[in-house]
């Protein structure tokens, strides 16, 4: 037990240090503000309404998003010791075994990326070490959110054709599965995003990590030759084929995708005796060198940015909205994920609204040709952003001249919506005079 506990304290330890490279865009907030509204609809068609209780959790006890990111690093982090202990049960691992499985997910470049991210995935590969490793009704709930949080983790039923599973006393967790499955299936559309290639994702996978990429592309295969992982190896190989298939078919996989099966590839290895440990050992030797970390005060689309945003409007005062003109290059900083952590921090509807001025995040590869409205303060700049705070009258005027550039507007929506649910949405881009001319 003591391993375990130590390869859990180095997966949180590595993907808690850089925490402020953390990226807190769309993706990332969506599923924070689907459960603050909680009403049945998950932040984005596809995903399931089970996937918001961890993030309602989190809105309701959490007192800042560096908190709440924190907090979620750690659960993600979790899947290195539930594959430890999952290897012990499935695959009758030793314990030294099993903590060379935990070591591998908790010290993967590709998994501590994942978690940077903030959506590739989100839980979706510790929910599928869950439905894997637990028994009976909780492995089917384990499996319903592990779908939840990525509808690709449903080729993992091939995991579930098991006794455990498919007794009696697991009917009542696979018929809640069924209920929120089949919830989900109603939010399906669309195809992903297109042009990302079988081959691609392979491709991926591979330049994240050689040695790990090949142990879990081998894991199936030399879980054969063990009588204890044959029935966990099996199950592998469908469910690869069948993510490869619905790669191909929807012509979308990226390499993150491979990693919602990373635990039970990987444990495969752990019934191999002192060969297994070696080829997992071998995996962690082969790692390369990381990369020095970039500066990430004040770097675009980060947690570290959003944090030194929302301590200048906290210095302001209220009331203010937070909205975004997007002329070209990277976003600069997410309006939603600005709002939200002034949310966490107690503001309300008396303090985000459309009543006072507007804090805008201009997002453009040359910012420093443009010029600010007048009477506007300037909060921060970076390379390719510039966040400043202006009257809405101002703000108006200022618009007009931006009106040639085209830019992409918007943002505030995705967070007045929750905090103001009956607010007309053309109110919210009123500030935007090209719009209205």
């Amino acid at each position: 037990m003591f391993g375990v506990v130590a390869v859990g304290m180095v997966a949180v330890w590595l993907r808690v240090r850089s925490l402020g490279s953390t990226s807190v865009l769309q993706d990332t907030i969506g599923p924070y503000w689907a459960a603050v509204r909680m009403d049945g609809r998950a932040h984005a068609p596809g995903y399931g309404v089970a996937m918001l209780l961890p993030y309602w959790v989190l809105s309701k006890i959490g007192s800042s998003l560096w908190g709440t990111t924190n907090a979620m690093a750690c659960i993600q982090a979790m899947v290195a010791p539930v594959g430890a202990l999952c290897a012990v049960r499935r695959v009758n691992a030793s314990p030294v075994a099993a903590i060379a499985v935990g070591l591998v997910l908790a010290i993967d470049p590709g998994a501590i990326s994942s978690t940077q991210s903030g959506a590739e995935g989100y839980l979706a590969p510790l929910f599928v070490a869950l439905a894997w490793g637990l028994s009976g009704s909780w492995a089917w709930i384990a499996f319903a959110f592990a779908v939840a949080n990525h509808p690709l983790a449903a080729v993992a039923l091939p995991f579930m054709v098991r006794k455990d599973a498919l007794c009696r006393p697991a009917a009542p967790g696979f018929m809640v599965a069924c209920l929120l499955i089949g919830h989900q299936l109603y939010g399906l559309s669309g195809h992903g995003v297109p042009g990302v290639s079988l081959a691609a994702s392979v491709l991926a996978l591979w330049g994240e990590s050689h040695t790990i990429s090949i142990a879990m592309a081998f894991g199936p295969v030399a879980g054969l030759w063990f009588a204890s992982a044959r029935k966990t190896s099996l199950a592998a190989l469908v469910a690869i084929a069948l993510l490869a298939t619905a790669g191909a078919a929807l012509g979308y996989l990226r390499d993150h995708h491979w990693r919602l099966l990373s635990v039970p590839v990987l444990a495969c290895w752990a019934a191999g005796g002192w060969v297994g440990v070696g080829t997992l050992l071998a995996a962690l030797i082969g790692l390369k060198a990381p990369e020095s970390p970039p500066e990430v005060a004040h770097r675009a689309g980060t947690l570290s940015l959003n944090h030194a945003v929302v301590s200048e409007i906290l210095a302001q005062g209220g009331p203010t909205v937070v909205d975004r003109v997007w002329v070209s290059g990277g976003p600069g900083a997410e309006p939603a994920a600005i709002m939200l952590d002034l949310y966490l921090r107690g503001w309300r509807e008396d303090d985000l609204n459309l009543k006072g001025d507007i804090v805008v995040v201009l997002a453009a590869d040359e910012v420093g040709t443009y010029a600010i409205p007048k009477g506007a303060k300037s909060l921060i700049d970076g390379h390719g952003f510039r966040v400043f705070r202006a009257s809405l009258p101002n703000t108006r005027e200022w618009s007009l001249r931006m009106c040639d550039e085209a830019p992409r507007v918007g943002g505030a929506w995705d967070a007045l919506s929750v905090i103001h649910p009956l607010l007309p949405s053309h109110l919210v881009s009123d500030w935007w005079e090209c719009e209205r001319t």
